[in-house]
């Protein structure tokens, strides 16, 4: 189980920091496994650790992107939007020469004398197969959709210093809220939420196995 990490997500500038992009990241969505039971975290103040690049990073200070042009933790794998979706849609569809050459017959047909049959039906069972592919790829973005959002409002634990006074605790925040530097606590059979470096775990060997 591991007690606290610190996020490492893309630091834009610092290549000794950079990490891969979110499909090819080598820690997101993996799990923690430990054989001991999770441990208390101890309380400590916010430091800053110096990298090599020159880059302070402020860790457990609570404050959104700590360090000026790093990456969030929000993914999308979606294609489109609302107001995206028919032109890139219908431009990626008559980028097919299938598709393309029914357009320009579709063009010819509306010439008067340059075709014996009614245009209605060329273009309406063009148009057709048009909205299918149409409709399953606005389906098939749905589903990208929610399952980018189930990742990005999944609770974790994240340590954030106290309002009012004293030690500072974990409280729960989704993970597309995570910046760099925030400390996280991810139980046993957690899924890692973002990039992590590891900082503690409730190993006595101070073990911890990714699956």
């Amino acid at each position: 189980t591991i007690a606290a990490a610190l996020t490492a997500r893309e630091l834009a500038g610092s290549p000794a920091l950079r990490s891969p992009s979110r499909e090819t990241s080598p820690t997101r969505g993996l799990r923690a496994t430990a054989s001991a039971p999770a441990l208390q975290s101890q309380q400590q103040p916010a430091i800053e650790e110096e990298w090599s690049s020159g880059r302070r990073i402020a860790v457990a200070e609570g404050v959104p992107s700590p360090v000026p042009g790093a990456a969030g933790n929000r993914i999308r794998t979606t294609r489109y939007t609302p107001l995206t979706f028919l032109p890139k849609n219908l431009a990626e569809q008559f980028r097919r020469l299938f598709n393309f050459y029914w357009l320009l017959q579709c063009i010819i047909v509306l010439i008067p004398g340059m075709s014996p049959v009614m245009p209605y039906s060329t273009i309406g069972a063009f148009a057709f197969v048009l909205a299918v592919s149409c409709a399953k790829d606005a389906f098939e973005d749905v589903q990208r959709y929610r399952a980018d959002q189930a990742v990005n409002k999944a609770a974790v634990e994240v340590l954030r210093p106290p309002r009012g006074g004293g030690d500072a605790t974990f409280a729960e925040a989704d993970s597309e809220s995570l910046a760099v530097g925030d400390v996280v606590r991810v139980r046993r059979d957690g899924v890692l939420p973002a990039d992590l470096v590891l900082l503690s775990t409730a190993d006595p060997k101070g073990l911890c196995h990714l699956e």
